[in-house]
């Protein structure tokens, strides 16, 4: 799996857990609409965590080049 297909299923992951928590909240279970939000937040930073990463390996990518 490549980092855009990781970061593309990741984003998927955010917005199931997004509807997921209006769902709960819009039932009148505020314990799972609070989980729900737990884990988009907990998956917004991996997908940031991931960003990173392929910022990092993107300049050091380019750096290699440049010194060839």
């Amino acid at each position: 799996m490549t980092l855009r297909d990781e970061i593309a299923a990741l984003q998927v992951r955010i917005a199931k857990a997004g509807a997921d928590g209006e769902a709960w909240r819009a039932s009148g279970r505020p314990e799972k609409y609070l989980e729900a939000l737990s884990m988009a937040d907990a998956l917004e930073l991996q997908l940031e965590r991931l960003r990173q990463e392929g910022l990092r390996a993107s300049k050091a990518s380019g750096e290699r080049r440049e010194r060839r």
